[in-house]
């Protein structure tokens, strides 16, 4: 690296020529900032010089714009070695007489009244530089006369540097190299050409090595890969991660299934029929393998069937494979065809729209039943109901299960046997399915047990409980609290809707107070931010779908806070 060194800028309107602090020297480029961001039309390019003196990064601005640029990232990618020039210009409005070093006597100073800017790489000089290299101090500071013919007029812009074959040799290689515009290499050959080099020199740079730096193969500068949910990349290219491009590689993965499953029925039933004699000639060796051509032909199908899925389960409007509502869909069909809706291989087209008619109805029937689902909201159990500790099996309350009424057939339904909430047993309820009278339908029972079963009797005597015990209430498993596997944390505004239905209730947020201890009775936990989200969304949408929800909530509290009371006082 030079040390710094003081030029100067065009003559103005009244021949002066500002001061200019210009750096040169070797260096590496560590990083290109605001490279990927399209709102910004400039880019700070980040040097690290090679001189050991120089223990701070060189900054300098340069525009997207710039023939030079490409240069830039390409030689950021490839980390190769380059010739950098850096100008410290003032901005405008700034006193054209005043001595450089004033305006950068302090780092604040500077920064008001001057800019960095990327004035030359590798040889070649951006738009932005105003110092013209050829008044550049030799070794020692001494300056050359102007020789005969040069552009010595004031502003003068000569588009070179003191000329070597090799540096300018090296420039054209870059520019061949990084992809630059062909009058950019145009005229780093003739530069070339200027500075002395043979014709065969300027015919080969680029194309065959001249130095280890120069032997990485060539990088063409790519814009950076946008976020998955993001359809094209800054460069209006598609994206690739994105979730659309994974809805095609996820179809192709169960169309090659589809396929592969086909193949091997053929060859199972070609074998068979040698086997019998009902077919002559030798057996398959193995199953034909996909064609790829056709995996990715059937992945359109379920595609664009996943598409009318999705838009049917909405009512119209427009398919969009980057929603999560089309992984939905996806589903629906790839299970579909997987199933009951298998791919009418072989089949004419009336058969094939058919199957396709089928799967797509079935689709959105699935999708808008189990949207249906999604909103309905469990019991909330009532306080003071008997709750069996998780190793207990709860008692029956009213004696045995009375059997179900007899049917026309003799069939009865398990479901029918008792109307009551009920609790289920916590290892899941005995799977006892005993022998009640013939054409009774009634399930086996055992005294004091709850019985489990399929429900759905038959009038032979095979009778399926639900498992089901009158008087008792009906226990889920606890949800995930925090910590545990699958656990999600609730929102901000989630926790805020219980917090104001428990004020609303009269309740104060304290530890160990009765809101701490009502949580902590159904999910485990005393805080509402460690309770599993969508169980404390379906507690809150609960009590406020109800109109006396904020009532029903104060009593269910205070009920537990007595019931423990009691619990403690009996104890």
């Amino acid at each position: 690296m030079a040390k710094p060194f003081i030029s100067h800028d065009g003559a103005d309107e009244n021949g002066v020529r500002a001061q200019v602090w210009v750096q040169v020297g070797t260096g590496t480029i560590t990083a290109v900032e605001h490279q990927d961001d399209e709102a910004k039309q400039n880019a700070m390019v980040v040097i690290r010089s090679d001189h050991s003196a120089v223990k701070r990064p060189i900054k300098g601005w340069v525009s997207k714009k710039d023939p030079v640029y490409e240069a830039v990232v390409a030689a950021a990618g490839s980390g190769r070695e380059v010739e950098y020039r850096i100008e410290s210009q003032r901005k405008q409005g700034v006193d054209r007489a005043t001595p450089i070093t004033e305006l950068r006597a302090d780092t604040e100073t500077a920064g008001a009244t001057t800019i960095s800017i990327l004035a030359g790489l590798d040889g070649v000089l951006t738009r932005e530089a105003v110092t013209n290299p050829a008044e550049d101090p030799q070794a020692g500071g001494r300056i050359p006369a102007p020789r005969e013919g040069a552009a010595v007029e004031a502003g003068a812009q000569a588009q070179t540097w003191p000329m070597s074959v090799d540096r300018m040799l090296s420039a054209l290689a870059t520019a061949r190299r990084t992809g630059l515009p062909g009058g950019v290499a145009d005229a780093a050959a003739a530069m070339a050409l200027a500075a002395g080099a043979t014709a065969q020199q300027v015919q080969e740079a680029g194309f065959t090595p001249q130095s280890p730096s120069e032997q990485a193969p060539p990088r063409r500068a790519h814009a950076q890969e946008a976020a998955p949910h993001i359809r094209f990349n800054s460069d209006h290219r598609v994206n690739l991660g994105s979730y659309a491009v994974q809805a095609a590689f996820s179809a192709e993965q169960v169309a090659a299934e589809i396929l592969a499953a086909a193949e091997q029925r053929v060859f199972d039933a070609h074998n068979a029929a040698v086997r019998s004699g009902a077919v002559t000639g030798e057996p398959m060796v193995a199953p034909v393998p996909v064609d790829l051509s056709q995996a990715a032909g059937l992945a359109r199908v379920l595609l664009a069937l996943s598409d009318r899925v999705q838009v049917g389960a909405y009512g119209g409007g427009l398919p969009d494979r980057m929603a999560n509502s089309h992984t939905r869909a996806r589903f629906l069909v790839f299970d579909a065809v997987r199933s009951r809706n298998p791919v009418p291989f072989g089949q004419g087209p009336a058969a094939r729209q058919a199957w396709m008619d089928a799967v797509v109805t079935e689709g959105v029937q699935r999708f808008r039943t189990l949207a249906v689902v999604s909103q309905e909201v469990a019991d909330i159990p009532q306080p003071g109901e008997s709750r069996p500790q998780p190793q207990e099996r709860p008692r029956q309350r009213g004696g045995a299960v009375p059997p179900a009424a007899e049917g026309a057939d003799g069939a009865a339904k398990g479901a029918d046997v008792v109307d009551a909430e009920v609790v289920e047993p916590a290892d899941g309820g005995s799977s006892s399915a005993g022998n009640g009278p013939a054409g009774s339908g009634a399930p086996g029972s055992t005294e004091g047990e709850s019985t489990g079963g399929t429900g759905g009797g038959t009038g032979g005597g095979t009778g399926g409980g639900t498992g089901r015990v009158a008087g008792e209430r009906r226990t889920a498993p606890r949800p995930p609290a925090k910590g545990e596997e699958g656990f999600e944390a609730p929102a901000a505004p989630l926790v805020k809707r219980f917090a104001a239905l428990a004020s609303r209730a009269g309740f104060t947020p304290k530890p160990h107070g009765p809101v701490s201890a009502y949580l902590s009775d159904k999910f485990g936990v005393d805080s509402a931010r460690h309770v599993h989200g969508p169980a404390l969304e379906a507690l809150v949408s609960w009590y406020e779908q109800r109109e006396d929800g904020v009532a029903a909530f104060r009593r269910h509290v205070l009920a537990l806070a007595a019931a423990d009371g009691s619990e403690r006082a009996s104890a």
